[in-house]
């Protein structure tokens, strides 16, 4: 099975953490893999990627938030990892939900029908006014569903965690 998280540390709380995280990640056999010079923070192995970006103050460099993707076939790998972040105080699918609720507002404002102007102007019946909404909510749940799908797997959103 797939597992596969974005997760969030508020303020400098991984500098506070980072020792025992590089512990806990030598424990799962994941290996330096990053790249100083491009920004690159990643640790992986065959079966198991996590990536870490840190979103910095830029007049004193204290690191603002700390950011981490993690992706992994191993479930002992994630649950002690997931446990270990979120007793530092990590917010799980921070980005996805923001993400999903900004697209799906974008998308109602585009498709909401207009039920003045289908009564009014258009002189609808009721029963095509009553399809017309149901309609809409049906959408509506498919494309909620779709988004959560394709940003719960794909995206990170700002801080911006790219596999």
């Amino acid at each position: 099975m797939k597992f596969s998280t974005r997760v969030r540390l508020k303020g400098n709380v991984y500098h506070h953490i980072k020792d025992s995280l590089k512990e806990l990640l030598k424990v799962h056999d994941l290996k330096w893999r990053g790249n100083f010079y491009e920004k690159l923070f990643k640790w992986s192995n065959p079966d198991s990627v996590l990536i870490a970006d840190f979103e910095k103050d830029p007049l004193t460099s204290e690191t603002r938030n700390s950011f981490f993707l993690i992706d992994t076939d191993d479930a002992g790998f994630y649950s002690d990892i997931m446990n270990f972040l979120k007793g530092a105080g990590a917010e799980e699918n921070y980005f996805t939900e923001d993400i999903v609720k900004k697209k799906l507002e974008e998308w109602i404002e585009k498709n909401k029908p207009n039920i003045e102007v289908l009564r009014n102007v258009h002189k609808a019946p009721d029963s095509f006014i009553n399809f017309k909404v149901k309609e809409f909510e049906e959408n509506k749940r498919k494309h909620e569903e779709a988004l959560k799908e394709e940003y719960g797997s794909k995206t990170a959103g700002a801080g911006e965690i790219k596999l």
